[in-house]
């Protein structure tokens, strides 16, 4: 894509801008999102698509034993979380013209057909790959002294890792 200003008012050679457009995503290529100020906007959302994916592994144990007045309980629980998230923001570029360009003709519209934005924008976006794991353990002991006197005690420990 290439636009070309012209000063009217000068004899000079037209300068030229030209731009490439390379998305992270293929998948999310598209045209330039274009901002006409209090007329209308054309293309897509300037956020592109947010393909997260989330995985979670979770393995779970407890036991329980009961020798004579004791009950014993214990066990373990231990999570892995992993996420993947591209944010394919501004990729295709965005365009916005209105009346505050070098060379406006003062109407948005027109600045438009001539090929005069104002301001235009474009990111390369990031990624985020992160992991995180939690592990928890716990024993527990209730004991049953008499009929009416049960004593319970217990312990857990939890690990959160970031």
């Amino acid at each position: 894509m290439n636009f070309v200003a012209v000063e009217p008012q000068k004899v000079v050679l037209p300068s030229s801008l030209g731009f490439r457009i390379n998305p992270q995503n293929t998948a999310g290529a598209g045209v330039p999102r274009i901002n006409l100020r209090s007329l209308f906007n054309l293309g897509f959302s300037s956020n592109g698509p947010q393909p997260r994916v989330d995985t979670t592994y979770q393995l779970t144990d407890n036991f329980s034993k009961i020798i004579g007045k004791h009950s014993l309980k214990m066990g373990f629980e231990g999570r892995s979380f992993m996420v993947a998230n591209p944010f394919y923001g501004n990729n295709n570029g965005q365009f916005s013209f209105n009346t505050t360009a070098t060379h406006s003709t003062g109407i948005t519209g027109l600045d438009f057909l001539l090929g005069i934005p104002a301001t235009y924008a474009q990111s390369s976006g990031g990624h985020i790959d992160a992991t995180a794991k939690e592990l928890y353990a716990y024993f527990q002991d209730q004991w049953r002294i008499k009929n009416n006197l049960t004593v319970t005690l217990g312990t857990g420990y939890l690990v959160d890792t970031p």
